[in-house]
């Protein structure tokens, strides 16, 4: 066998171990996904159904909300979040992973535009006063 006939069998070699790891790593990916959207999808409703009431709470939580919706106009104050209960806490976390399904967070929402630009109006007038 000759130098050539060991680089293309090492070659080959190498593509199925890279090809067989990115199916793992596809794979992975899916059920990653698939993780993030059943935690995500009824945190998402919780931190909706907080934030259209009127607490500080409230407004902490559209203004996270609205950091996903908009990070450069809404820029995420950390120290807000800290005053969130905890089970809110988790809430905004699993949504943070919710965000990385690939979507815009208000597509998930039915007229999530509509709601987040409420929300938009809403606390602009709340910066304003």
């Amino acid at each position: 066998m000759t130098n050539a006939d060991n680089n293309c069998e090492n070659n080959e070699e190498r593509r199925r171990q890279l090809a067989l790891k990115l199916a793992t790593d596809i794979d992975t990916q899916k059920r990653l996904s698939s993780t993030r959207k059943l935690k995500g999808f009824p945190a998402l409703q919780r931190l909706v159904e907080v934030a259209k009431g009127g607490s500080g709470q409230c407004h902490q939580v559209r203004l996270f909300l609205l950091g996903l919706y908009n990070g450069q106009e809404w820029p995420l104050d950390l120290t807000g979040l800290r005053g969130l209960d905890a089970d809110l806490q988790k809430a905004v976390f699993d949504v943070i992973e919710l965000d990385w399904c690939g979507h815009e967070i208000h597509t998930f929402l039915e007229d999530g535009d509509e709601l987040f630009q409420s929300w938009w109006r809403i606390e602009t007038g709340a910066l304003e006063r």
